[in-house]
């Protein structure tokens, strides 16, 4: 081996884990055919790159569930100008169809977050999926007051056509959770609504 250098290694560190956690990795090691000390290896190196990128796993990982979410439910991916153009070549001559439309999909996919998500809070959910998936939207704020829920969408750029039939299908979604509409406040933009839980 002229010219060469001994081959180096790798230094290593003994780091504390809870017992439960440990058990789990060896688990899922057996199981992908790793070896713990990879697997842990590129837990960290992917922990190390998230908070490079200025995010948490748990951010990661709640977006990514909620991406995977839409398109389970069918959801699709297109430009927003598509979109309104549709809606906009439409809206004036069948808005009520187009309204009741919306709101049946709201109301379908408000029973889809109860099975999804029956052992945790589907209001939570859906103001979160809201947050990281819907249209433009710039602020979502969702507020609860023994039995009235306060939703408030701000989307800036959104036409009022789309901002109409958004206001639609969250009124559906909401029904389906089991709330009724008390106030909708809608301008281009700005959604303000207002919820009753149904005795």
């Amino acid at each position: 081996m002229a010219g060469g250098r001994p081959p180096t290694r790798e230094k290593k560190k003994l780091v504390a884990v809870r017992v439960d956690l440990l058990s789990r990795v060896i688990e899922i090691a057996n199981r992908e055919g790793k070896t713990v000390y990879g697997l842990t290896n590129e837990a960290f190196e992917q922990a190390i790159r998230a908070y490079e990128m200025k995010l948490t796993l748990p951010e990661i990982l709640d977006s990514f569930s909620l991406l995977k979410m839409e398109r389970e439910t069918g959801a699709v991916i297109t430009s927003g100008d598509i979109l309104a153009y549709l809606i906009d070549r439409l809206y004036h001559t069948e808005r009520e169809k187009l309204q009741e439309i919306w709101r049946n999909a709201g109301a379908w996919y408000g029973k889809y977050l109860l099975a999804k998500f029956h052992d945790q809070d589907p209001i939570e959910m859906l103001r979160r999926l809201l947050a990281a998936c819907a249209w433009d939207l710039t602020d979502v704020h969702l507020s609860r007051e023994v039995d009235l829920v306060k939703l408030r969408c701000v989307a800036p750029y959104l036409p009022m056509e789309n901002t109409d039939l958004l206001s639609k299908y969250l009124e559906g979604v909401m029904q389906s959770l089991g709330y009724e509409p008390s106030k909708n406040d809608t301008m281009r933009g700005i959604i303000l609504l207002e919820f009753k839980k149904r005795s």
